[in-house]
């Protein structure tokens, strides 16, 4: 390294750093924020749930041959797990009640770690759980459409249709959470800046 960039590097290293820290209030209304948000979600996701637990039973009511059965209790058993998980990893956490700053900000830091860890691994815990209703429901009604498993049919063409939009719905939503978690980090990296 030549002299130059040394001294550049040593006069970078002299600068002072950002001394801004949170208060005790900015605190408290970004954990509010934080909340409000993350339980709007938690709703719209226990939505989403009943609404596939309605398409199940329907499903069953309308017309039960033995592979809409197994389909819907694949269904129903990849949602239980789905929600079972998604209420230990990422279901939001009650604000603590303190007026401590320093609470607040360790619950923030908590809460913050926890979100992008389960946004990091949502497909695992989220995604996986339903592939084997996905993955059954393909192969019956492909092969329930054809008298050869490679004959193309029109049926069989809408068939690929839809896995192609499925399997683009499932690869954006993984990277969406992926996008969650990187957004998660980032505000952790805020705030553990701006709290020292």
């Amino acid at each position: 390294m030549s002299t130059n960039d040394q001294s550049l590097k040593s006069l970078w290293q002299k600068l002072p750093s950002e001394t801004v820290v949170f208060t005790n209030e900015q605190m408290r209304t970004q954990a509010r924020k934080f909340q409000a948000k993350h339980k709007r979600r938690d709703i719209t996701e226990y939505i989403g749930f009943a609404a596939l637990f309605v398409l199940a039973a329907y499903m069953l009511t309308v017309q039960a041959d033995w592979q809409d059965w197994i389909a819907s209790g694949l269904a129903v058993l990849g949602a239980v797990i789905a929600i079972w998980n998604y209420n230990r990893f990422a279901k939001v956490k009650s604000t603590p009640a303190l007026n401590s700053g320093d609470n607040l900000l360790e619950f923030m830091r908590r809460e913050l770690t926890r979100q992008r860890d389960a946004a990091a691994t949502a497909w695992k815990w989220y995604v996986l759980p339903l592939m084997p209703f996905f993955i059954f429901v393909s192969v019956y009604r492909w092969i329930e459409e054809g008298s050869t498993f490679f004959e193309i049919t029109d049926m069989r063409i809408s068939f690929l249709l839809m896995y192609g939009f499925a399997i683009t719905f499932f690869s954006a939503f993984v990277l969406w959470k992926f996008l969650c978690a990187a957004r998660y980090q980032r505000q952790l990296d805020t705030l553990d800046r701006y709290s020292k």
